[in-house]
């Protein structure tokens, strides 16, 4: 396995993680998260931060390529609860808030944006 630069000659920079905003204008953010929220997604991040320290540490090591398989399948499970604590968070104050604005067509518009981050597969 090589460091992952396009030769093998070193680790690749870090990917731009900027975010384009799916907000349609007049939506906006208001910073409402639940703290309920906010605790849930931050422990489960954490979690998937040490899961994922091991799962690198398994190729480091070149374990069983079908292991590591299995444990990447379970750091996207873990994602994707984190997405789904987001989402919920989400409808319970951002959406409610402006369908009670009467901003419901922006809402949706945002809604369906939305949609394309949450999991794919069946709930757990």
């Amino acid at each position: 396995m090589g460091d992952g630069g396009p030769r093998g000659d070193g680790p690749r920079p870090a990917a731009d993680l900027t975010v384009s905003s799916p907000t349609p204008p007049g939506v906006g953010y208001t910073g409402q998260v639940k703290p309920e929220h906010k605790t849930s997604s931050l422990n489960r991040l954490k979690t998937v931060r040490g899961h994922l320290d091991a799962v690198i540490r398994m190729v480091e090591e070149e374990q069983y390529c079908p292991d590591i398989m299995k444990q990447v399948s379970a750091l996207e499970g873990s994602l994707e609860g984190v997405n789904r604590v987001l989402l919920q968070n989400h409808i319970e104050t951002c959406v409610l808030e402006h369908v009670e604005a009467g901003r419901s067509e922006q809402v949706v518009d945002e809604l369906m944006e939305t949609l394309r981050y949450t999991p794919t597969k069946g709930t757990r």
